[in-house]
């Protein structure tokens, strides 16, 4: 039998079966369900034409709100940019995004007056377009690449003709440009007492001031202002803990320590266990 409902957009009473009354709601006709649900979508704003409109379940969300296709018509072409043609001098109009690659009022026009260049620099044919006069070929033969050799490492890296560089990073520059005095100093004391070394060495991602191979001794200069922090400390206990590993004998010297000796080579020697050649009879205060 049917029964008494009432529709839940107009408030109406009606009479119904009640196995026809499935899904969400109650309502007495298709009208009351379809305003319903329109009730239920977002309302939009048309930027074209300023009408208030339900969005359909099928647009997309985030994108520009029009009515319908005559308003997004309508505003994609007041958006347009008018142009003349070089080439016939007919007026044409290109979308916004597309001002600049369209020059030409079709692929006709552009291609009359293109013709086969020769690039000045690599002697490669190519299709110029336009009146404009080319004679390269492309950006890399216009700006060719310019090339130098690092000093420090070897390493040849491309720069600008114009830049005044001449190492390939700033830790090439750092390391052979610009040496302290203790690594200057100690240098020159191991380079008197007649021992073997090779200067600023790089073992995996750290530098070594100087490696003896012949004793296997890794031999770090550190200054006291420089290698007094807590973040500096960290990073040479690393260092000396990867050396070790490696099977190199770590040996550090400050420059207090050089300050204070009364010999500072016999120290130097001392410290690395090469026994002095000949004895020293008066410090030498090098640079």
């Amino acid at each position: 039998m049917p029964a008494s409902f009432t529709c839940d957009y107009c408030q109406r009473s009606f009479l119904a079966y009640p196995a026809n009354r499935r899904g969400k709601g109650v309502f007495c006709s298709v009208d009351c369900r379809n305003k319903h649900d329109d009730d239920l979508k977002p309302h939009l704003t048309c930027v074209h034409c300023g009408k208030s409109f339900v969005r359909s379940a099928g647009r997309r969300v985030g994108v520009k709100a029009f009515c319908s296709r005559s308003c997004w018509g309508e505003f994609a072409a007041s958006r347009r940019i008018p142009k003349v043609c070089p080439v016939c001098g007919t007026n044409f109009s290109v979308q916004r995004c597309d001002d600049r690659p369209n020059q030409y009022c079709s692929q006709l026009c552009k291609t009359r007056y293109s013709r086969d260049v020769t690039c000045e620099r690599c002697g490669k044919v190519f299709h110029a377009y336009g009146a404009k006069d080319r004679h390269f070929c492309s950006q890399a033969c216009y700006h060719p690449p310019f090339f130098r050799k690092c000093p420090g490492c070897g390493i040849t890296f491309k720069c600008q003709p114009s830049a005044q560089v001449r190492y390939c990073t700033r830790r090439c520059s750092r390391i052979y440009s610009k040496k302290s005095q203790l690594e200057i100093m100690v240098g020159n004391y191991l380079t008197q007492a007649g021992i073997d070394y090779i200067e600023q060495v790089r073992m995996g991602k750290f530098w070594v001031d100087f490696l003896l191979p012949d004793r296997r001794i890794a031999l770090e200069s550190d200054g006291t202002y420089w290698h007094g922090s807590q973040k500096v400390k960290e990073r040479d206990a690393r260092k000396t803990a990867f050396l070790e590993h490696q099977g190199w004998c770590v040996m550090r010297i400050t420059d207090l320590e050089l300050e204070n000796a009364a010999f500072p080579l016999e120290l130097l020697c001392e410290r690395v266990n090469i026994p002095l050649l000949a004895p020293v009879k008066a410090d030498i205060d090098y640079p």
